[in-house]
């Protein structure tokens, strides 16, 4: 249990100065040009993941509907186009 309230406070003390090294300057003002208002990196990867992801899945579902195009050109009207919608 020490260990867990040893860790939690000395990264809580480490983010707490690292974010005053950053905000405040040598004249103890605060900058508040150098706050950065993004999202955070993890969430602007995950965005960029799942963006990936849907953009992909697009891809294959025209190639999918082309490819069922392509199957249904040689079959008959009353039949073929009916999985295409």
């Amino acid at each position: 249990m020490f260990m867990i309230n040893g860790a939690t406070a000395l990264a809580s003390i480490v983010a707490t100065v690292l974010a005053l090294r950053a905000v405040v300057d040598s004249e103890h003002r605060v900058r508040t040009d150098r706050l950065d208002d993004r999202k955070a990196t993890i969430w602007r990867a995950k965005d960029r993941a799942v963006g990936s992801v849907v953009d992909g899945a697009k891809l294959v579902r025209g190639e999918v509907r082309s490819w069922l195009a392509r199957r249904g050109e040689g079959r008959s009207s009353a039949g073929g186009g009916a999985l295409l919608g």
